[in-house]
Order: structure tokens, then sequence, then C-alpha cells
């Protein structure tokens, strides 16, 4: 299969001498054949052997009136899904080296799976992403002729958006899908870095820094917190600064607020905060201030009002508002934590015996949703108590 696939490349015009392609277990990288100097080529992939947004399709006069978002994306979707049926496609040895199963994106994880998610934010983002997949999908099914299951859909918008790159060919941006070019595993920094050239007519990737022999060979998808890097590209990275982070809503009612009509000004309509534990944090700082606000009684409100009507931000006000501000604080931390079901400890224990990749990856997620949150109890108790 990848036989067929690297002749097809280099009968194409393809230049790659100096890397090669690796499998190991269920992962597969690229890697140096040898020492590759700094800005040396690393790739050449010419634009014949490219799929890009601007290669015809049919209907394509119909699909530009349909009002769908990644219009761009969905061009490639559309011509891949026919341009795979017809039997004959000059790109059949790249279909055929593309990934078959991709159940560690979690659109595609079963019952068990996300049931371990218990009540993370994390399982809206993905119904999320599976709504927007459907709506898109029943757009495209209007266009005549439109044979695809919605299965088919998800697993070529899911290749598309997992390997795609944004390419300017011709003065005109593009998303384009790069054979070879798509092979190369993340990491920050990278190992090289990549264009369209249009002198030499194709996508060329040069490398950042000397790369020594047999080392693996990285690109970068960008620098994302691992709620992104899970949801569209089915993996995680243990020491990413950008970790799972905890929801917290505030749900402030104004309803039972006999001050609610003062305070209307200062309060944000999204009272939702995605927290790390770390204490300073734009977050933590954010819902603080709004917790500042919301527990102020009438004198400490007109304070606010007059010195902080402008500011997004509301510093310490008052001992006792502290104090009620960290205690309402406590207390928001306490019922989340009541929402999970399982503790910590518990977690851990499954995420030793669990062998399901999946699993252990929903495991990691509320395990650390839950240590944010221990971790600013035990702030906000030695704040109040110490």
């Amino acid at each position: 299969m990848y036989y067929n696939f690297f002749n097809w490349l280099r009968n194409g015009g393809a230049e790659f001498d100096d890397i090669y392609f690796k499998e190991y277990g269920n992962e597969r990288g690229v890697h140096s054949k040898k020492n590759i100097k700094k800005n040396s080529l690393v790739i050449k992939i010419p634009r014949k052997m490219i799929i890009h947004s601007n290669k015809p399709f049919k209907n394509k006069k119909l699909f530009e009136a349909i009002d769908i978002p990644n219009k761009n994306i969905h061009k490639i979707v559309l011509f891949m899904l026919q341009d795979m049926q017809s039997g004959e496609s000059f790109y059949q040895p790249y279909y055929d080296i593309l990934p078959t199963n991709l159940s560690n994106f979690p659109i595609f994880w079963n019952e068990e799976e996300e049931s371990l998610l218990e009540n993370s934010h994390f399982i809206d983002d993905i119904i999320n992403r599976r709504n927007i997949f459907y709506d898109n999908y029943q757009k495209l099914s209007t266009l005549p002729n439109f044979i695809y299951t919605f299965d088919d859909y998800c697993i070529i918008r899911t290749l598309v958006g997992s390997r795609n790159f944004g390419l300017n060919i011709d003065n005109e941006y593009v998303i384009a899908m790069v054979p070879f070019g798509d092979m190369f595993n993340h990491d920050i920094p990278c190992d090289v870095k990549w264009s369209f050239n249009n002198t030499l007519d194709s996508y060329t990737m040069h490398a950042n820094h000397s790369i020594k022999k047999g080392q693996p060979i990285t690109d970068s998808y960008g620098k994302k917190s691992n709620s992104k890097y899970l949801l569209y590209y089915g993996f995680i990275i243990h020491d990413n600064d950008l970790i799972f982070k905890t929801l917290i809503d505030l749900k402030y009612n104004k309803d039972i607020d006999n001050l609610s009509k003062i305070r209307a000004p200062l309060i944000k309509n999204n009272q939702k905060y995605l927290l790390n534990g770390d204490w300073e944090s734009n977050g933590v700082i954010e819902l603080l201030s709004q917790l500042r606000i919301i527990n102020a009684d009438l004198k400490e409100m007109h304070y606010i009002r007059d010195k902080y009507s402008d500011k997004s931000i509301i510093p310490y006000i008052s001992k006792k508002n502290e104090n009620k501000t960290l205690k309402n604080f406590l207390e928001i931390l306490e019922k989340e934590e009541d929402n999970y079901g399982t503790s910590i400890k518990q977690n851990k224990k499954q995420l030793r015996l669990c062998k399901n990749k999946n699993k252990k990856i929903a495991l990691q997620i509320i395990i650390r949703e839950k240590e944010n949150i221990n971790l600013l109890k035990e702030k906000i108790k030695f704040i109040l108590y110490n």
C-alpha cells in the first residue's frame, strides 16, 4: 500500500530523498535518512499531487449558493467524496493510505468511553461538534445526486479537518490536502517550515534547523489546549501547558437579588469560566471580580459603581466582601466537584487498570478537572483560615 503511494508520488515529480516513513504500533511518523542541514529541502510535492479547494467538482455552482461555514474545507470534502467513488481517481494511491480507523477522535467515541467523562464540559464540545457536522451534512444533502451517508461525510470531514494546510497558490488562499506532507507528527517547536513555492509550482518543506540521522521530524499543528488537540486531531500532549480546564458556571440569578438593578451594568452576560488550578490566571481573576460584585452590599455597590464602572476587573473591596466572595467561590467549587460522581482516587485506580486508549484519555480529562478544583479549594481555604 505504502509502496504504491510513494511510487505514485515519485512518478509525479515529488522529492523526499532524505526522509522515510515509519510505523510503530498504532503510531507512525517521518524520520530522517541522514543528517539534514538547516534550510535544506525536506519535501517537495508538485501542484498536481495536491488536492486543494479550487479543484473542480460536480455541482460547484449550486454548492456556492449553500450557506455553509468553512466553505474551502467543504469544497475538498465534496471533491473527495465524489472522487473516491469514481473508481478511477488519480489520487487513489493517496486515498488508500488514509486512516480508516478514526476512533481516537472523540466524535467517534462509543457510549462507554464517553460516559467516563462524567459531567465534564468536554462532553458539550463533542456534542456541539457532532451537531455542527450533522447540520453541515444536511445542507450538503440538498445538492442533486448527493448520495453519501452521514458516516461517509463524518469520516472525510474529520480527515480533511485534521490534515489540511492553508496555502497561497497563485496569490489566492486555499485549503489543501498534501500527500506525505500530512504525515509529519506535531511538536512545538517543530523541525520544519512549509509553504507553496510558486516558482517550483510545488508545496515545499524546509528544515528549521539541522536534523540528525534517524530523528523523527515534526511539523506544528499550532499551539492549542489539549481539548482542541483531542477534538480536532485525536491526540493529547501530556506536558502541554494548555491542559484541560474545569468549567465553572456562576449561574447568577438576578430574580432573587434585591440589588440586581444596581449590579446589572457590571454583570457579564456570559458567566462561564474555564479554569486551571492557577490562582493568578485570567479566568480566576475574572470570576473573582464578578463574585465581588455579586456579593457586594449596597454601600459596596455604590463604591464599585463609582470607581470601577468602566473596569472589567474588580479588585479587593473590603474584608467582609472578600470573605463572602471566597466562601461563595468555595461553595461553587464543592457543588461542581459533587456533580462528577466519582473521586480522583477512584479515577486514578481506574486509570491504572485501563487498557483502552480512549478510556484512559477520558479519565485523564476528569482527573485534571478535579485536580483544578482541589488546587483552587486549597488556595481559598488557605486565604480564609490563615
